[in-house]
C-alpha cells in the first residue's frame, strides 16, 4: 500500500511538472511571437532583449493602430532632427510630482527615465471611495521627459491643435516612441521617436485618415479607468 502511495505521488509530481513545462514552453512561444510582431509592427529591429513587462506596451501599440485602422506601412518619415533646445527643469520626482499622475508616467527599462505625457493637461481628483475622475482640462499638451538620476523634466513636445500624444512606449532604455495624431485638414496618425543616445527626433505621419477624434482614444483606452466627467 505504501509502495502503491509513493508511485502515486511521483505521478502526480510528473504530471504537473510537466504542465508547467508546457506552460512555460508556451509562454516563452509567446514572447517570440509577440516581439516579432511588434518588430513588423514599427518596422524597427528586432530586440535583443526580450522584456516581460514589456509584453504590455507591445498589446499597447498593436491595440492603437488597430483603434486607427492604420497599417505601418503608410507612415513616411517627414523629419529626423537633432534635439536642441528644449526646456529642463529641476524635478524631484518623489516629491514635487503630482501624486495622481505618477502612476501614469511610462518609465523606461531600467527606471532611469520616465515619460509623462498627462501631467501638463489632464486635472486628475479622487473621490472618497479611491477612484480617479476628472472634468477636463487644457488643450495644450505637453510630453516631457523625467530622469531620475539627474532629478530634472524636459520637455520634448508641445502641442496645441496640431498634435496629439496619445500613447508613450519605450522601444529601448534610450529610444522612446509617442504615437498620437497630427492634424493638417484632417486626422492622420503619427509617431515620433526619441533617441537619446544619439539626441535625435524622427517624425513619421501616415498618409491614411484617421476617423477617430483626438480624445477618443485616451480616454476610452488609455485612461478608461478614469471617469471624465
Amino acid at each position: 500500500m505504501k509502495r502503491i502511495l509513493i508511485l502515486l505521488a511521483i505521478t502526480i509530481g510528473l504530471v504537473f511538472i510537466s504542465s508547467w513545462l508546457l506552460d512555460m514552453y508556451k509562454f516563452a512561444g509567446g514572447v517570440k511571437e509577440d516581439a516579432r510582431k511588434y518588430g513588423q509592427l514599427l518596422g524597427g529591429t528586432q530586440p535583443i532583449v526580450i522584456y516581460k513587462s514589456d509584453l504590455k506596451g507591445w498589446k499597447e501599440q498593436e491595440t492603437w493602430f488597430e483603434f486607427h485602422s492604420v497599417t505601418r506601412s503608410s507612415f513616411h518619415e517627414t523629419e529626423n532632427l537633432k534635439l536642441e533646445g528644449s526646456e529642463t527643469y529641476p524635478l524631484d520626482f518623489n516629491s514635487d510630482f503630482p501624486k495622481l499622475h505618477k502612476m501614469f508616467v511610462k518609465w523606461n527599462q531600467d527606471s532611469t527615465l520616465g515619460c509623462d505625457i498627462d501631467s501638463y493637461s489632464l486635472v486628475l481628483e479622487i473621490d472618497e471611495a479611491g477612484n480617479l475622475y476628472s472634468y477636463g482640462g487644457e488643450i495644450d499638451t505637453k510630453v516631457q521627459l523625467i530622469s531620475k538620476h539627474d532629478k530634472t523634466i524636459q520637455e520634448l513636445m508641445f502641442c496645441g491643435t496640431d498634435c496629439f500624444p496619445e500613447l508613450a512606449f519605450w522601444n529601448s532604455t534610450s529610444e522612446l516612441v509617442i504615437v498620437g495624431l497630427h492634424f493638417q485638414e484632417n486626422y492622420y496618425p503619427a509617431i515620433w521617436t526619441f533617441d537619446f543616445q544619439n539626441d535625435t527626433k524622427r517624425t513619421e505621419i501616415s498618409t491614411q485618415v484617421t476617423k477617430r477624434l483626438p480624445s477618443e482614444y485616451t480616454t476610452n483606452i488609455r485612461l478608461k479607468e478614469i471617469e471624465f466627467k
